[in-house]
């Protein structure tokens, strides 16, 4: 990349103001050289992001040479992050060329060492390195440990290397079959041995296993390139019962639309009806009107192919999710309702009249209703709800006030807010808010607690961020630990560089020397621990209580590649830290039932979609562990959203729970409500619970973090 360039990119992220600025920067990418130690180290941290994605391989050279000359006992730190960012970047021979020059590697980086080389020949198969001198783990400490493992057996498999799989796996079975994933990868290596050692008929069992009882695994491109490199062809070796089996498979583990084109696929070629399972399938994908389409066809046919529940009744949830309100209606209100599986019909019926805004009719309804209290409080919110939107304030008050909710805490603060919103839509505004002041937090930031200050200080939400914190008492700062607060050893070198730049667990401790704790944790990004610490502190009172409390639960991690991805993205850096303390908490490793991972937890299909979209290169859904890579993708997701949804917070954060599509259901009707009003609305408990964390985050990290 050349000067021009550099700079035309720093002006697109930071507009014109910015011109000077990106001139001096493009200019120190070529010609500053740092004036200490540790300006050297966090100058790699700092441009890192940069660096990879422009991949400004020139840049990147001229600043590693120029680090060897003027701290050249250190040369073994430069040569391997030199070569860690060129392989991010992109440049994998060159990275391959160049650690192929013999080294010897400190006892310190050998776990790094051996993990980026394996990194390295498993994307290019053309690179010669010595991977078979890697030392494995004799146990599984950490994501990193795994991944050496896991990136070495696969490498035996490719090179059809039995013997060795043979004695590893008599060696570390037991940590091995103990890690749930890695149990896969063993099923998967006894089959290749079998096939290797000529019991290919008992081989080719395990692996048809292994795609169909196990359908959606982390190792199905290594099992079809296996059986491609055995020139067999995956349409013969799984046969028709394979592949519905496989599909059933793919729509219990979360991917219903890979299921739904292999039925549309089986459909065509054995000339079969499988009408009843691309309904399902579209069902599990959330796309409601696709899905009633083709249970309309099964009612038409007169089928019944759902086990324990009816087809009217799913068809019926299918009309209600994609706003069919009348057909819905038609079909709860039918002579054969009798066959619709679903308890207390009347409250069904309130619910669709009220989301099809004819309160009146819900609220005739649901004076039908009865069942147990689960019953008894939604009934009570949806009387609630249809008298405030009819603007029969009186009556909605009267819910509210006769309510045995009141009584119970986990309950009290809605309760409390939607009792003020109703005196002040009747004009009883001093009564409102004596009502709000009881919301006012003293530690823990809430919700509820954010809105109440609002609404007290200005009167309304605010058109974008809802809430206005020019006027909240700001925590004493606390400052962010610096690098040039620590020594410069080699240790402690590593231990930040390993942290900021990889972010893997496992990778080292906190080895950072004479720091207090919490600035250790905070340089080594342990930010989970550091954020559990903030949590706990902020839910006691004095004199346990620290007003650094608020800094620790929510710190600035991984600041440097949020604010580069955020900026590039044209997101609020702050917006993007909100999701990923609630999606992870910070564990840059974590992984859900249905395989998302990482900070920002992105599922295996959205992974892959992102990575083609912003050209990642030899992508595998594990590269979303390493920060860097999970931030890139999911702040490029969040753009998207901001492309559908405007500045609708509320919306956005919706979306990254539920879908797009789900929020644009929920939007025909959210469009005409006020923020606060629509959050409520929100249909799915954990969408509506999950909007308002991020919003409690999102606002207690401006009020943190900025002027």
């Amino acid at each position: 990349m050349n000067k021009f360039q550099t700079i035309w990119l720093i002006f697109l992220l930071f507009g014109f103001s910015g011109y000077i600025q990106a001139q001096e920067t493009a200019a120190f990418y070529k010609t500053k050289k740092p004036v200490h130690l540790q300006d050297a180290v966090e100058t790699i941290v700092s441009r890192s992001p940069f660096w990879i994605y422009t991949q400004n391989k020139p840049d990147i050279d001229t600043y590693f040479f120029t680090l060897r000359e003027q701290f050249p006992q250190y040369n073994f730190d430069w040569f391997f992050w030199h070569n860690y960012i060129l392989y991010s970047s992109g440049y994998i021979s060159e990275a391959c060329h160049n650690l192929a020059e013999p080294k010897v590697v400190p006892q310190l980086y050998k776990k790094t060492y051996d993990y980026l080389i394996l990194e390295i020949v498993s994307k290019d198969i053309n690179c010669e390195l010595n991977w078979s001198a890697v030392n494995l783990p004799l146990s599984i400490d950490g994501l990193i440990d795994q991944l050496i493992l896991e990136k070495y057996l696969l490498k035996l498999i490719a090179t059809e290397q039995y013997a060795e799989l043979n004695q590893i796996l008599s060696q570390l079975a037991k940590p091995i079959l103990a890690n749930p994933k890695l149990k896969t990868l063993f099923t998967f290596i006894e089959a290749a041995l079998d096939i290797g050692n000529n019991r290919t008929k008992k081989g080719y069992i395990t692996l048809k296993k292994l795609l169909t009882d196990e359908a959606g695994n982390y190792y199905e491109t290594e099992i079809f390139r296996f059986l491609e490199k055995s020139h067999i062809v995956s349409g013969t070796f799984l046969n028709l019962t394979d592949w519905l089996k496989r599909s059933e498979t793919l729509i219990k583990k979360g991917y219903p639309l890979i299921a739904k084109d292999i039925y549309f696929s089986l459909q065509k070629e054995h000339k079969i009806n499988l009408t009843a399972e691309i309904a399902e399938a579209y069902f599990k994908a959330k796309d409601y009107n696709q899905a009633s389409k083709y249970y309309e066809k099964l009612l038409n046919e007169h089928k019944q192919p759902l086990k324990g529940l009816s087809l009217i009744t799913r068809l019926a949830q299918c009309y209600a999710r994609s706003n069919q309100f009348e057909k819905a209606i038609k079909l709860y209100s039918s002579p054969n309702k009798g066959s619709i599986k679903l308890g207390n019909m009347p409250y069904r019926l309130a619910f669709l009249y009220f989301d099809s805004g004819r309160y009146k009719e819900a609220l005739h309804h649901l004076s039908q209703s009865s069942g147990g209290k689960k019953n008894n409080d939604a009934n009570l919110w949806l009387r609630f709800w249809s008298h405030y939107f009819l603007k029969d304030y009186k009556n909605a008050l009267k819910v509210l006030d006769e309510s045995t909710l009141v009584k119970e805490k986990s309950a009290q603060k809605k309760l409390t807010y939607w009792r003020a919103r109703t005196l002040e839509k009747l004009g009883q505004k001093s009564l409102a808010k004596e009502a709000y002041k009881k919301l006012l937090f003293q530690n823990q930031p809430d919700y509820y607690d954010y809105l109440a200050s609002q609404r007290l200080e200005f009167g309304s939400l605010e058109k974008s961020i809802l809430v206005n914190l020019a006027k909240f008492k700001k925590p004493t700062q606390n400052p962010v630990p610096q690098i040039n607060q620590f020594a410069s050893t080699q240790s402690n070198i590593y231990t930040y560089l390993s942290s900021r730049l990889v972010g893997l667990s496992g990778l080292s401790a906190p080895v950072i020397d004479t720091l207090p704790q919490i600035d250790k944790l905070y340089l080594s990004s342990s930010y989970n621990t550091l954020t559990a610490i903030g949590s706990v502190q902020l839910k006691t009172r004095p004199p346990t209580f620290s007003q650094n409390a608020y800094y620790w639960a929510h710190p600035l991690a991984y600041r440097e590649w949020v604010y580069f991805y955020s900026g590039l993205n044209g997101l609020d850096p702050f917006l993007s830290l909100s999701i990923m303390k609630q999606e992870s908490g910070f564990r840059p490793a974590v992984e859900s039932p249905a395989l998302a991972l990482g900070l920002m937890q992105i599922i295996p299909q959205t992974s892959r979609d992102l990575a083609k979209e912003v050209n990642m290169k030899r992508f595998h859904h594990q590269d979303i562990a390493i920060p860097h890579n999970n931030i890139r993708l999911a702040t490029h997701y969040l753009k998207q959203r901001f492309s559908e949804f405007g500045n609708n917070l509320s919306y956005i954060i919706a979306s990254y729970n539920a879908g797009p599509m789900a929020v644009n259901r929920w939007r025909l009707t959210g469009d005409h409500m006020e923020a606060d009003e629509f959050i409520e609305q929100i249909p799915y408990d954990e969408t509506q619970n999950y909007v308002k964390k991020v919003l409690t985050n999102y606002w207690t990290y401006l009020l943190l973090y900025t002027k």
